[in-house]
């Protein structure tokens, strides 16, 4: 009869200090059971760590749960057992005591059901809150006054969740990696899920019309008319006549081309292509972007916006005074060898 409470289910206390010697498992104890291995970790001078047991807190309530269910379970084995013994009388007092004991074990078990599903309904309360306060960050960036508000109208609430679910199924540990996802990753699939957002469409290279060879003669056909005029004028006087004779041999040349002369045309240099090849570019915040800086041309506000082609040649618009210090030096370099920008 004195070893009976060993047989009975450990207190709280005795499975936090299990926990947090890591000894904890998921599955049942007897008071008797944890003493014991309580017992064997002093002799082998274990210290707890209740930071350990803090975050098991979930598992030391599991197991208290499983050890109260096997004690109600013994309880009821034995009243049955006693109750098959047809020669032997069960003492009104004794299943007294053992229907109180199942009862209190039961009540235990209840208690335990409803503060775990409180625990689970904070969790999810916790859990919207923290889902609302990214929102609202989002919201912010992508508004007239953040960082992509040059490029996107504000997004509504249920249309940033459904980026937000996209990321989760694309990068489920996207917030073990930052509380907040990538706000390029956000603009990506804004593009992708709500292209209506975009205010701005990649800007379109225009290469010149070729300059026809009737425009170049023109100009020299006045020019010689000009100087013959001079000459019949001077030659009037008696002054000089072969350059009356030199003037009408230009206009000849120029209005009856020889097979020996020479035609003059306008070399039209190729498209030079990208202002900066393909490159990993730095925001000021330290994001990390690899594009291609296509062109670079003022927005309405007089700012300096460029044109990034990915190498999937997708393009997008971002401020040129976004990026990093060696960036934008990188970017007026190249616009003053292309004569875009007055050193």
């Amino acid at each position: 009869m004195s070893n009976q409470w060993k047989e009975e289910s450990p207190t709280d206390s005795q499975l936090r200090r299990l926990a947090a010697l890591d000894l904890l498992e998921d599955r049942s104890y007897t008071k008797g059971e944890a003493s014991n291995l309580l017992n064997d970790a002093e002799k082998q001078r274990r210290q707890p760590d209740w930071k350990l047991a803090d975050n098991n807190s979930t598992l030391v309530r599991s197991a208290l749960k499983k050890s109260l269910q096997a004690v109600v379970r013994r309880i009821k084995k034995e009243i049955a057992d006693r109750e098959a013994k047809e020669s032997a009388e069960i003492d009104q007092s004794e299943a007294l005591d053992l229907l109180t004991e199942y009862e209190e074990a039961l009540n235990e078990c209840i208690e335990d059901d409803r503060l775990e599903k409180e625990d689970a309904k904070e969790e999810r309360r916790a859990s919207r809150e923290d889902r609302d306060s990214v929102i609202d960050v989002i919201q912010h960036e992508f508004g007239s006054e953040g960082e992509f508000g040059d490029a996107f109208r504000r997004p509504t609430k249920k249309q940033i969740e459904v980026c937000l679910a996209e990321l989760d199924k694309r990068q489920p540990d996207w917030q073990a990696i930052d509380f907040y996802p990538s706000s390029n990753a956000i603009a990506n699939l804004l593009a992708e899920k709500f292209p209506e957002l975009l205010k701005t469409q990649p800007k379109i290279r225009v290469t010149p019309p070729k300059k026809s060879s009737l425009s170049l003669f023109v100009p020299l056909l006045l020019t010689a008319i000009g100087i013959t005029v001079f000459c019949i004028w001077k030659a009037k006087s008696g002054a000089v006549q072969i350059q009356t004779s030199k003037a009408l041999a230009a206009i000849q040349s120029i209005t009856n081309p020889s097979q020996d002369s020479v035609t003059v045309t306008q070399e039209v240099n190729p498209d030079p292509g990208p202002l900066v090849p393909m490159k990993t570019w730095t925001h000021r915040d330290g994001r990390k972007l690899e594009a291609a800086l296509v062109s670079v041309a003022k927005n309405a506000e007089g700012k300096y916006e460029g044109t990034f082609m990915r190498a999937n040649g997708e393009t997008f618009a971002f401020l040129v005074g976004s990026l990093s210090d060696d960036d934008v030096s990188v970017v007026k370099t190249q616009m003053q060898k292309r004569g875009l920008l007055t050193p």
